[in-house]
């Protein structure tokens, strides 16, 4: 089991482990991603199992991502869920 969900759970967004970390406004983690949907320096837009979420603002960016984590930089003026979509 990976060790954010043994420290917070399996009872994330779409009750399948998703979970969002923010660090301020720099930057965010998202674990249980499926797939990016959309990737600007303006938007990353990430599908998780129950639903997307968008990060919005500026100089946006992925450091990483693998095994179902994805690590976003820049300066974060948003994040928002979205009702899931279609694959």
């Amino acid at each position: 089991m990976p060790l954010y969900q043994r420290l917070f759970g399996t009872s994330g967004i779409g009750g399948a482990g998703e979970l969002v970390v923010l660090r301020g406004k720099r930057g965010a983690t998202v674990y249980g991603c499926r797939r990016i949907l959309q990737y600007s320096p303006i938007e990353i837009r990430l599908l998780l199992t129950g639903c997307a979420i968008s990060l919005e603002g500026e100089s946006l960016y992925c450091t990483s991502f693998g095994a179902g984590t994805v690590t976003v930089e820049g300066e974060i003026q948003k994040a928002i869920y979205l009702p899931k979509m279609a694959e």
